[in-house]
C-alpha cells in the first residue's frame, strides 16, 4: 500500500488497487456492519458513482456486511444523496456511498451514512 490512502472523518479515499482495494473495502464494510447490527440494525444501503471500480468495491462491500449477517440494498450508480434518501426511505442501520467525487479517475473512495441519512463524523 503506498501512502495516498487517506482517511477522514468524511471517509476514506486512495488510488484503486493499490490504496483501496475490494480487501479493505470488505474489511471496513464488515466494521460498518457490526455497528449497524450493534445498535440493532440489520439492513445496510449502498450506492456508487459511474466510475468503473464502483461495481468491484460494492460487491466487496456487500461480501463484507454479509460476513455479518446484514442485508444490503444497492441502489446501483446514483447521485450521493439518493443513498442519503434511500437510507431513510427503507429504515436502513446506515449506508455507503462508493465515490471518489471531484478526485481523478484512478480514486475511488468510501462515504458512510447513518440512519438518519447523515454523514458520519468520527465520534
Amino acid at each position: 500500500m503506498s501512502d495516498t490512502l487517506m482517511i477522514s472523518v468524511s471517509g476514506m479515499r486512495g488510488h484503486v488497487g493499490t490504496d483501496l482495494t475490494p480487501e479493505l473495502v470488505a474489511r471496513h464494510a464488515a466494521a460498518l456492519g457490526a455497528w449497524v447490527r450493534d445498535a440493532g440494525g440489520r439492513t445496510v444501503v449502498v450506492g456508487r458513482d459511474a466510475r468503473t471500480s464502483g461495481e468491484m468495491f460494492a460487491l466487496a462491500a456487500a461480501a463484507g456486511f454479509q460476513s455479518v449477517g446484514i442485508d444490503v440494498i444497492d441502489v446501483g450508480v446514483v447521485p450521493t444523496p439518493t443513498v442519503q434518501m434511500a437510507v431513510e426511505h427503507h429504515h436502513a442501520g446506515a449506508g455507503l456511498i462508493i465515490t471518489a467525487s471531484h478526485n481523478p479517475i484512478e480514486w475511488n473512495a468510501l462515504k458512510f451514512v447513518g440512519p438518519d441519512g447523515i454523514f458520519l463524523d468520527a465520534e
